[in-house]
């Protein structure tokens, strides 16, 4: 299997050339990462050292998704699943 055919199996969402943000922390959050998966990208949160408010940041990432047609094409990692 090419690297590609890899990389759309685990990530069916994406368009190629895939575009993907860098998990910068208090930058990178789920709002950039939701509209950047949205738009065909892979989209990174940045927790950064503290992952104290990781749990929050996967849910308000959860929540952005519930109103897109990406959530129906996603692979939720078990943090996200319903």
């Amino acid at each position: 299997m090419s690297s590609t055919s890899r990389l759309l199996a685990h990530y069916p969402w994406i368009k190629l050339p895939a575009i993907c943000n860098v998990p910068m922390r208090l930058i990178a959050l789920s709002k950039l990462a939701v509209e950047i998966s949205k738009a065909g990208g892979i989209g990174f949160i940045g927790s950064g050292n503290d992952q104290s408010n990781l749990e929050t940041l996967l849910e308000d990432s959860r929540e952005l998704l519930q109103s897109s047609s990406l959530r129906q094409r996603m692979l939720y990692p078990k943090v996200l699943a319903s």
